[in-house]
């Protein structure tokens, strides 16, 4: 089966991912929506602990499980927000062990090496009940992610603070820089 390399979209907490992706599939593009964000809500209905900033490594497993489900369900999407990757830098943010079946996950295989960084940006930075983390918190993060991934063989490019749609335009001009080279 062909699997489309998938381009990721990465940062800490509140960065505008999300957003950012909503607008690229509205713009058309296939991607896969975050994980994340649907996990904690369901550990939260079910009065669960599987949080990043509360049972990390419980909440990784689900994760992991769940990431690589839309990995093959999903196979011809061209994004993704966040990767295995992500719980990789998550745990050992938050002092956790990283098992095995993590590391050795052939990230290259289904991304992209070149991942884009929404970085911290105070000025959109909104807590909810899926985000309560203060922003001092997410400046460590970032620097985590970086750090992992490319620690993995990836390229970091960062997105610009601007405006939702210079924002899209940005990725789809740097993926056609690629894909022309």
């Amino acid at each position: 089966m062909f699997i489309t390399k998938k381009h990721i979209i990465t940062g800490a907490p509140g960065t505008g991912k999300s957003t950012l992706l909503q607008e690229l599939h509205k713009q058309g593009y296939s991607v896969i929506q975050e994980v994340s964000r649907e996990v904690i809500i369901a550990q939260q209905l079910q009065e669960g602990t599987a949080f990043p900033w509360e049972n990390t490594v419980e909440y990784a497993a689900i994760v992991f499980t769940e990431i690589k489900k839309r990995l093959q369900q999903h196979s011809n999407a061209l994004f993704i927000d966040r990767s295995v990757v992500d719980l990789i830098a998550y745990l050992q943010f938050y002092g956790y062990h990283v098992s095995k079946d993590l590391l050795n996950f052939p990230f290259h295989d289904y991304f992209h090496s070149t991942v884009f960084v929404a970085p911290s940006w105070e000025e959109i930075y909104t807590t909810d009940p899926q985000r309560p983390q203060q922003y001092q918190e997410l400046e460590g993060l970032e620097e985590m992610l970086i750090q992992t991934y490319q620690k993995l063989g990836f390229t970091c490019v960062y997105l610009p603070k601007s405006h939702l749609v210079q924002r899209a335009q940005f990725v789809i001009q740097q993926i056609n820089s690629v894909v022309s080279v």
